[in-house]
């Protein structure tokens, strides 16, 4: 809360003061090409490998060329949630390919793990139904439970 008769921008600076003195303000910065990454969710290291980027751009190159023949549109994108105007041949044969692969009935894919905890934790408990977790679970589990 701000104290009367101090304006936002004085409030502002003196948060920001008080987390530069604490060594708690942050700032952007790139990774140097070679350098190890420990703080993302790239565990596997594929977003900065060369060869699947390649193949991707092949492959979104492919899936261009078939939208402008089925549909005359080139656009990228799902413009929208999949569920309203979003969804397209491209995500339903791929969550076909991935339940073949893992031999289930269906697939589902989900933008973000976020998303996909999220969403399990929020319809598969039933009423009466408990779920044990400690103070170490990710947020989009805590997200989902009602």
């Amino acid at each position: 809360e701000r104290p009367e008769g101090v304006g936002l921008e004085e409030t502002l600076q003196a948060i920001v003061e008080g987390r530069r003195r604490k060594g708690l303000l942050r700032r952007l910065t790139v990774r140097g090409p070679g350098s190890a990454d420990f703080a993302s969710n790239d565990y596997l290291g594929l977003a900065m490998d060369p060869q699947l980027a390649r193949d991707i751009d092949a492959e979104m190159a492919t899936f261009r060329q078939e939208q402008q023949k089925l549909t005359g549109e080139v656009g990228l994108g799902s413009t929208g949630s999949r569920l309203l105007t979003g969804n397209s041949r491209y995500y339903e044969a791929t969550e076909e390919m991935l339940s073949e692969f893992h031999g289930s009935e269906s697939a589902l894919i989900f933008n973000s793990g976020f998303d996909a905890n999220f969403a399990l934790f929020a319809y598969l408990p039933q009423p009466g139904d408990i779920v044990v977790f400690d103070e170490l679970v990710h947020a989009s589990v805590r997200a989902g439970l009602p």
